[in-house]
Order: C-alpha cells, then sequence, then structure tokens
C-alpha cells in the first residue's frame, strides 16, 4: 500500500505542474509601448495615439492578471495534500505572483513614462496659450 500512495502523490503533484504549465501557455504577457511622443513637439492627435496605447496596455495587463490568477491553483482547505504537493502549490503560486508582480510594475512604469511626455505637452500648450507681454 505504501507504493500506491507515492503514487498517487506523484500523480496528484504532477497535475499541479500540469496546470502550472497550462497557465504559462495560455496567458500571454502584453508588450509593452515602446515609445510615446515627445510631449515637447507632438501634436494632439500624436498625445491621444500614445494615450490609447497607454489604456490598451494597461486593459491586456489586467487581462493577464486575470488570467494568471484564474489559471493559478488554489489551495483547497477541504484537501488533503502531500508534502510534494503543498511544495509544489506553494511554488507555483509564488511564480504567478512573482509574474503579477512584474506586470504591476510594467503598468507603473508606463504610465509615468507616458504622464512625463503628457506634462511636457501641458506645459507647452499652456506656455503657447500665455499672453505675451
Amino acid at each position: 500500500m505504501p507504493f500506491r500512495h507515492r503514487s498517487l502523490a506523484a500523480v496528484g503533484g504532477l497535475a499541479l505542474l500540469l496546470a502550472a504549465s497550462v497557465c504559462e501557455a495560455s496567458c500571454l504577457a502584453p508588450t509593452a509601448p515602446g515609445t510615446f511622443p515627445d510631449g515637447t513637439t507632438a501634436s494632439l492627435e500624436e498625445m491621444v495615439a500614445g494615450q490609447k496605447s497607454v489604456k490598451e496596455f494597461i486593459a491586456q495587463a489586467d487581462q493577464y492578471i486575470d488570467c494568471v490568477s484564474s489559471e493559478t491553483p488554489k489551495y483547497d482547505p477541504k484537501k488533503s495534500y502531500s508534502d510534494k504537493e503543498k511544495e509544489t502549490m506553494a511554488a507555483t503560486q509564488a511564480a504567478a505572483q512573482k509574474k503579477i508582480d512584474a506586470v504591476e510594475t510594467d503598468k507603473t512604469a508606463v504610465a509615468e513614462r507616458f504622464n512625463v511626455q503628457l506634462r511636457a505637452y501641458k506645459a507647452r500648450a499652456a506656455a503657447a496659450s500665455a499672453p505675451k507681454n
């Protein structure tokens, strides 16, 4: 009987690993926009297009986070886990959280990069519309 117990534990651990692999295969991380318009020279249309690319990236990032979260195995308190299954689940959850944290960092960085250009654009627009002495 001990052999059968180990076999079942191995199968359970394998199932968790496969679930983690499925998560990686079906959840595609978004690619951050490479460049933004230069706020000191860009037109309004260019700034609007830059803003649109930021919003699209953030929406894709949120979808990615939802996908990773939904496909990460969750601990079921009603189920009995072997030590190996617990170990595998903890590692899978840690890896998923690392991916989520990375995309959250990317979202913040992308928004800040665009906001730098947006502030420059607004400063230029304000200077252009200020009365001349």
